[in-house]
């Protein structure tokens, strides 16, 4: 009986062996891990892609002509760009697999988004790391105004306020005037100059607005980009009451997820339209009933929408990192080793890149002077800058000295810049104590415990010999005492 028990415990263990020997026999045919840890690498969901797919959700096709240079822009950058109606219904996925990269709402007014792009839908997109562009307008639905508050906290003004600047009007060119402020010149905010490339790629020009202006949450994900001057408020027209006002009106705001999502909020259609892209104006100023006139100019709406679909895009401001290696000092030839030991001097360096979304749509190097490394176990034992080196090469470099303690380190890099993506990278190593045979043979600090040592013993000796000598001496002397003595006893006993 105990023989047949035991048959079903011998078949549990051949069958084991049999498995173990399957994946002892695979294990050459694997491929061979990479060198590089996976923090180096940007995840695969928000990779820019050699041919972007583009989808633009329209509220009418007359959109296709009145925003017909928002879209070239798009394709002249080598988009593949698919045009749909609010309502018509769209899938974005099938089993996992996005059959889009870029997601942009051009339909403020649809009451019906249609089926797949639903708030639930486009927050699953967003998780998967894609971006989004939500282009609101005065009396928008409410489809749009809840998309924007679930995915990124923000808040559009009620129906019936729009943004309007009775101290600074717009007088546009070609008959057309702008009645009561609702067009006019929008404020670049300094915090959000980063995301399209700095204040200067406007050439001094101005941006034309009108729309409605939002608000969000206190967070450090999002950030103005576009707000309206000190003169202006978001008011109601029925109700004469105003949301907001000066520079805390928001007009287009920007934000970049932790898993590296790019969104973009705006609210104004007319921003993206061909009128605002070559639109001629003149700025005037009204105060106490009297109005005057500057020159003529041509707004930068074509430069800033550009600029700032290239950033939600990935095409700008998007970075990566490589050949992370440290080495010691003298042993070059041994790159990114497990141990150091501790005092020892390493050479740590990583090349930093930017992707240009242009026409070439390569890597190149990312020039910054702010880039820092951290040596850590638990905290930070040295956050060290780095310096670029050779100029214009993107390698970043350092020397340091490894601290005195030893135990398991990590070199860190986590660098967050507004406008850019974040790059979160780290690479352990163990640092260990000297050996007994790696100590000096003679330390100088401890020079002062020799010098004791043979004092002490030098000491030692000099007491030994003159105790010795002194009570040989003093037997000798009591023994020639005793003797006398004893010689005197003998001599008056014979006598």
């Amino acid at each position: 009986m105990l023989s047949i028990r035991c048959i079903p415990l011998l078949c549990c263990a051949l069958l084991s062996v049999l498995i173990a020997h399957g994946a002892v026999s695979a294990a050459p045919n694997a491929s061979p891990a990479s060198s590089l840890s996976p923090s180096l690498r940007p995840p695969p969901s928000i990779s820019p892609p050699s041919t972007p797919r583009t989808l633009i959700i329209l509220e009418s096709e007359e959109q296709k002509q009145t925003h017909s240079a928002f879209i070239q822009q798009l394709k002249d950058r080598g988009h593949v760009v698919t045009s749909v109606l609010a309502g018509d219904g769209v899938k974005l996925s099938t089993w996992g697999s996005y059959h889009y990269d870029h997601l942009i709402f051009l339909c403020p007014h649809a009451e019906d988004l249609g089926s797949g792009v639903w708030s639930g839908d486009v927050q699953s997109w967003v998780d998967s790391g894609r971006s989004v562009l939500i282009v609101g307008d005065v009396d928008m639905a409410e489809p749009l105004r809840e998309m924007s508050e679930e995915i990124l906290g923000v808040d559009f003004d009620p129906e019936g306020y729009r943004v309007i600047d009775k101290e600074q009007g717009v007088k546009l060119a070609g008959g057309d005037s702008a009645t009561a402020g609702s067009t006019f010149m929008a404020r670049l905010d300094e915090t959000g100059s980063a995301y399209i490339g700095g204040g200067q790629v406007l050439g001094g020009k101005f941006v034309l607005y009108s729309g409605i202006g939002h608000t969000y949450r206190p967070s450090e994900l999002i950030h103005p980009v576009l707000t309206a001057s000190a003169t202006a408020r978001s008011e109601s027209k029925r109700e004469k009451e105003f949301a907001s006002e000066g520079v805390d009106t928001l007009l287009v705001s920007a934000g970049q997820l932790k898993n590296g999502a790019r969104i973009t909020i705006a609210g104004s259609l007319d921003l993206f339209s061909n009128r605002f892209f070559t639109q001629s104006f003149t700025a005037t100023a009204s105060k106490s009933g009297s109005s005057s006139s500057s020159k003529q100019q041509t707004s930068s709406n074509s430069i800033f929408v550009n600029q700032l679909v290239q950033w939600t895009f990935y095409e700008r401001g998007f970075l990566r990192a490589r050949e992370l290696t440290h080495y010691k000092i003298g042993a070059e030839h041994d790159q990114n080793p497990q141990s150091y030991r501790v005092s020892d001097k390493i050479h740590f360096s990583i090349v930093l890149e930017e992707y240009d979304g242009g026409v070439s749509r390569s890597w190149r190097p990312f020039h910054a002077p702010d880039v820092q490394l951290e040596f850590t176990m638990l905290d930070p034992y040295y956050r060290l800058n780095l310096t670029e080196s050779p100029q214009g090469s993107g390698r970043y470099v350092r020397d340091f000295q490894v601290p005195d303690v030893y135990g398991v380190y990590k070199f860190v890099i986590d660098y967050h810049r507004r406008g850019y993506s974040w790059l979160s990278l780290s690479q352990s190593v163990s640092i260990r104590p000297f050996r007994h045979d790696e100590f000096e043979r003679f330390i100088w600090a401890a020079y002062p415990y020799y010098t004791a040592g043979l004092t002490t013993m030098m000491a030692f000796a000099v007491f030994g010999i003159v105790f010795l000598y002194s009570t040989r001496t003093n037997n000798k002397q009591n023994a020639s005492g005793n003797s006398k003595t004893q010689t005197r006893t003998d001599n008056s006993k014979q006598q």
